[in-house]
């Protein structure tokens, strides 16, 4: 760029001025990172989390959108002024890919997704005792391998 000064008294000047550019500014996309459990039930709560960052938005700014690649979008509350995010709910029966898609207010978007097995119902466990020979409790009383349990010396 040049520019060309007068100077009435003394002449005219020519002034160079050159400018740096950098060039464009690169696009940073937001930063997520993501936590979800490696298995669950189709009756016990999964709690899947995140935090979510970006260099020119806040938390809540970000458009989110976490979904199971199985049941859909999942319902979730917004970001906390930390970026904090939680998903807790019910997940049905298969292997999912839980994605969580975050997007800025200049476009620019991260997706992150992982894995998760979600078995049937988690049922308590059972138990049963077979008993093979006579044994005895608390020394007043002893049950037999037919089942029938005996007190002292009478036999019920």
């Amino acid at each position: 760029m040049r520019y060309y000064i007068l100077d009435i008294e003394r002449g005219s000047h020519m002034i160079l001025l050159f400018f740096a550019c950098n060039g464009i500014p690169e696009k940073v996309s937001p930063q997520i990172s993501m936590s979800v459990p490696e298995s669950g039930y189709t009756n016990v709560e999964v709690e899947c989390t995140a935090i979510v960052e970006d260099d020119q938005d806040t938390p809540q700014q970000l458009l989110l959108d976490w979904s199971s690649d199985i049941d859909g979008a999942l319902s979730f509350d917004a970001p906390d002024s930390n970026g904090n995010l939680v998903f807790k709910g019910l997940l049905s029966m298969g292997t999912h890919t839980i994605s969580l898609v975050v997007e800025d207010t200049e476009g620019n978007t991260t997706t992150v997704s992982k894995e998760i097995v979600i078995g049937p119902d988690n049922t308590p466990p059972s138990c049963s005792v077979q008993l093979t020979e006579d044994f005895w409790l608390e020394e007043t009383a002893c049950c037999r391998a037919s089942g029938r349990v005996c007190i002292k010396t009478f036999c019920l």
